[in-house]
């Protein structure tokens, strides 16, 4: 999984921000499922909305992993 590709929040580094945002690119590997790999993620993010924190997904991409060669 690559997080960081890209986040920001706040306008200054003086102001605490009203919201955040930040990317996940998770490539799976071939053995692998894309549904399992969905789950987990959504998993780890319910936890933090279990603890109040208010958290959006908008999917941009998916797809099964290729086959190996």
């Amino acid at each position: 999984m690559l997080m960081g590709e890209k986040s920001e929040s706040g306008f200054n580094f003086n102001v605490v921000p009203d919201r955040a945002y930040f990317t996940i690119d998770r490539r799976i590997n071939p053995e692998e499922s894309l549904l399992q790999a969905k789950q987990e993620i959504h998993h780890t993010l319910d936890e933090y909305r279990r603890k109040g924190v208010e958290i959006e997904v908008e999917i941009l991409q998916e797809g099964e992993a290729s086959p190996g060669i």
